[in-house]
């Protein structure tokens, strides 16, 4: 990722732009690329394949997390324990970071690109909060903040990699699961922290997280089941990042 913001931005780029495009890639748990990666290994072909993907999926996900530490979001001064984008470098300075992220990802993958107005559309709910008790909307927020992205980056790199139609559609399936199930364990984890918009929690009570947390993840399971042992990686990747 070091290397992307020399191939994302022109030569003769400011250099605030491209210290914003830095920081904004930097650290993170990279467990979309992994996914990405990991569906090459179902499929039996080698990572580059699906590196295109990978790639994609971290940018357009570097930048959702740039929008949504600015003061119209989430209004965060920090991310992954550093300054965030906007805190360090200025606001104009991470909407156009984030603004290339999204570019450059649209560019490496078309169809996650596509997956930019889910991602919106889920933040938009986000930021609007949801009435006490309405699951169905903490779902719909969670599937469009997380499931968006995680679905079409399985999607896209089972395509990539040349698998059957039956078995892209298998893989988008476990990859919706496990965004929501991930989303659901970051809530849990940051339950009362949220500066505005959702904090399911508080709107659900923690039991109804944890179950939607374990529906999910169990969903997510379920459909790995039908790719069999060439599965086990994904299944592990799913088990490390939402939890038991």
């Amino acid at each position: 990722m070091s290397a992307l913001p020399a191939r994302l931005l022109p030569a003769d780029a400011p250099d605030g732009l491209r210290a914003a495009l830095t920081d904004a890639l930097a650290g993170g748990r990279r467990w979309r690329a992994a996914l990405a990666l990991l569906v090459a290994d179902a499929a039996g072909v080698a990572w580059g394949r699906a590196l295109a993907v990978a790639v994609a999926a971290e940018c357009l996900h570097a930048a959702s997390l740039v929008l949504d530490d600015l003061p119209a979001f989430d209004g965060s001064a920090t991310r992954r324990g550093r300054p965030s984008a906007h805190a360090r470098h200025g606001e104009a300075a991470a909407l156009l970071a984030a603004t290339t992220l999204v570019a450059g990802g649209a560019a490496a993958c078309p169809e996650l690109g596509r997956a930019v107005a889910g991602m919106a559309a889920g933040e938009a709910r986000d930021l609007a909060g949801v009435a006490p008790g309405d699951e169905a909307a903490v779902r719909s927020v969670f599937a469009g903040k997380t499931g968006a992205l995680s679905a079409a980056t399985a999607r896209a790199a089972a395509r990539a990699c040349g698998l059957p139609p039956h078995e892209v559609a298998t893989l988008a399936r476990f990859g919706e699961a496990l965004g929501i199930a991930y989303q659901a364990a970051d809530d849990l984890s940051d339950a009362g922290s949220a500066a505005r918009g959702l904090d399911a929690v508080a709107a659900l009570g923690r039991e109804a997280v944890e179950r939607i947390r374990h529906e999910a993840l169990a969903e997510a399971r379920a459909a790995l089941r039908l790719l069999g042992d060439r599965a086990a990686p994904l299944a592990a990747l799913a088990e490390e990042v939402t939890g038991p």
